[in-house]
């Protein structure tokens, strides 16, 4: 039966379950209180508050989830801590201690404390069955918009219709069809779990339905894609039947030997087949928005966005579970060099760097600047992030100030601008810069703060004197070498230039294949700014877009429809990019 689970007994959650069918679902009752919190009056202020107000500012998504419901009324607020419960009771990737935490911040947002001594926040009840993958957490404004939406079309049903649907799961997975997004949302899945344990599967990601499916019944993907999701339901169903007699047993489970193995697709290139540009960047935004697990953390290279760094096999991972809402298991792949992962993320346009690239770099670059016994250069590395390195102690003479450069997209030492390192050692100063050929007057100028400080002004305010060469360049971070010096910092700096450097020049570049694909973020507040429509009304047609996909801009020449759509675009994308 599908209430077994491998890791041992899981009754206390399918308990848990039932009271919430009883008290919440059939009636408008609640699971931690004795309040009516599952009500039509208080669905409507989550669908005000919430889906018809979203949040697409800077944030994670608890701090905006509070900024939306600031104005909701206290037990519209109780509801949405009740029902993130529920939402969470299946992941087995969300620990219980993190659960608790997430209801009880929610429900104190009602000014009231929360019942944390309920027996159904307890350990026994909180395990989880199974994975639910990055982007159920990733995106899990998703998830909750469409668990307000499910329960508005069934709260809309009398009592006794509500009753009868809880009583047959096949029934109730046929009348989801109706709900928008069902096809898409794995919380769909996991409330049919929770309501019918013995009808359907605890396989919440829709890559695994496919290839379980596919695997145990001859399916094609393409004949599988024309199934609905209660279709799919049945299709697992009867596997779990037939496996069940052959092996004379009820304790059969997909996510074990031997079913796991007659199922299980390793192929990288097969499970990043759809994988864009854009589920990359919101991998990244979710990453700056969490951070990095502990157990995530790269030993040996960095995928370099802009100024930050990020473990390249985590970012894939977490990229297919936005692409599909499946998680990748980074113990499936390798990272490296010559791997997949790695190719993958840079046909898309990303930089993949050792970790310990600059500061060797730089270390090497200041031991034969202070020895002053050799001016080779040729052991140097060539490129870093597309740029071309470059690195000089003189011709003949010892230069007064040794340097290391990064310069593209039609931009040289001579002519140009580009970030460099420059190591006043006279001074025992290392500026990391905005460099400024001083052969020729470059074409291009800096897009940098007004009151940036020139080396010159700098050197002559800290050691009285006037730099020897490079003093029209600008500062960025200047370190003390007499102090113990940090290379991270300095790591951190260089990135912070390069980044600014590409997203500039990347509208002037000469040679495209230099281009990196970073873009410029793009806000609703940014959409706003020039146009014609009330914010409104614009996240008005935000929202018809995601759900739609499309919308007719009708007017004649010159009204501006072109610009409008633009904006819609490059909000949905969530930066700016012409291309």
């Amino acid at each position: 039966m599908s209430r077994y689970h491998p890791k041992g007994d899981r009754s206390s959650v399918f308990e848990a379950a039932e009271a919430w069918k009883r008290s919440a679902l059939i009636q408008d009752g609640s699971v931690f209180s004795d309040q009516e919190l599952w009500s039509v009056e208080n669905l409507a202020a989550l669908d005000e508050f919430f889906v018809q107000s979203l949040d697409w500012g800077s944030g994670g998504y608890i701090e905006k989830l509070e900024r939306q419901l600031e104005r909701a009324p206290a037990s519209a607020r109780m509801l949405a801590a009740e029902m993130h419960w529920v939402m969470l009771l299946c992941p087995s990737n969300v620990g219980p201690r993190n659960k608790r935490e997430t209801f009880q911040q929610i429900w104190e947002w009602s000014g009231s404390p929360a019942p944390m001594d309920s027996p159904y926040l307890a350990e026994s009840v909180l395990p989880g069955f199974g994975s639910a993958g990055p982007a159920f957490n990733t995106l899990r404004w998703r998830e909750f918009r469409y668990f307000i939406w499910v329960l508005q079309a069934f709260k809309a049903l009398s009592i006794e219709a509500r009753g009868g649907l809880l009583e047959d799961g096949l029934r109730f997975a046929e009348w989801l069809e109706g709900v928008e997004e069902s096809g898409k949302r794995q919380l769909r899945h996991m409330l049919v779990y929770l309501l019918f344990p013995d009808q359907f599967e605890r396989i919440f990601g829709g890559m695994d339905r496919k290839f379980i499916a596919c695997a145990f019944t001859g399916l094609s993907e393409s004949e599988f894609q024309e199934l609905s999701a209660a279709e799919v339901d049945s299709k697992l169903h009867d596997i779990r039947k037939k496996e069940e007699a052959e092996a004379a047993t009820t304790e059969i489970d997909f996510y074990i030997s031997p079913m796991k193995e007659r199922w299980t697709r390793t192929d990288l290139a097969t499970q990043t087949k759809d994988l864009t540009v854009e589920h990359v960047l919101t991998a990244l935004r979710e990453i700056d928005d969490h951070g990095i697990p502990n157990n995530a953390v790269s030993s040996t290279y960095d995928l370099v966005y802009g100024k930050r760094r990020y473990p390249p096999k985590y970012v894939l991972s977490l990229a297919v579970g936005v692409a599909t809402g499946d998680e990748l298991d980074r113990a499936t792949f390798k990272g490296g060099e010559e791997s997949k992962c790695f190719r993958i993320l840079r046909d898309l346009g990303f930089q993949i760097e050792r970790k310990d690239f600059l500061a060797s770099l730089i270390g090497r670059f200041l031991l034969q600047a202070d020895e002053r016994k050799t001016q080779a250069v040729a052991e140097y590395p060539r490129k870093y992030r597309e740029l071309d390195v470059r690195v000089s102690f003189g011709k003949g003479d010892f230069a007064h100030v040794p340097w290391i450069t990064f310069t593209g997209y039609g931009q040289t030492t001579a002519d140009g601008i580009y970030p460099c390192l420059l190591y006043y050692r006279e001074h025992g100063i290392l500026i990391v810069a905005y460099g400024i050929s001083e052969t020729n007057a470059p074409k291009h100028e800096w897009s940098i703060a007004t009151d940036a400080q020139t080396i010159k002004t700098y050197l002559e305010g800290e050691v009285q004197k006037t730099p020897p060469r490079y003093g029209g360049s600008y500062v960025f971070q200047a370190f003390d070498v007499a102090d113990e010096l940090d290379l991270s910092s300095i790591v951190l700096a260089i990135d912070d230039v390069i980044g600014q450097y590409k997203r500039q020049m990347q509208g002037h570049a000469v040679e495209q294949e230099q281009t990196e694909s970073i873009l410029e973020l793009f806000t609703i507040e940014d959409a706003m700014d020039g146009l014609f429509l009330n914010q409104k009304d614009f996240e008005e047609l935000l929202h018809v877009l995601e759900l739609k996909k499309n919308i007719i801009v009708q007017g004649p020449p010159g009204v501006g429809k072109t610009f409008l759509c633009k904006r819609l675009a490059f909000t949905l994308m969530g930066e700016k990019d012409d291309s």
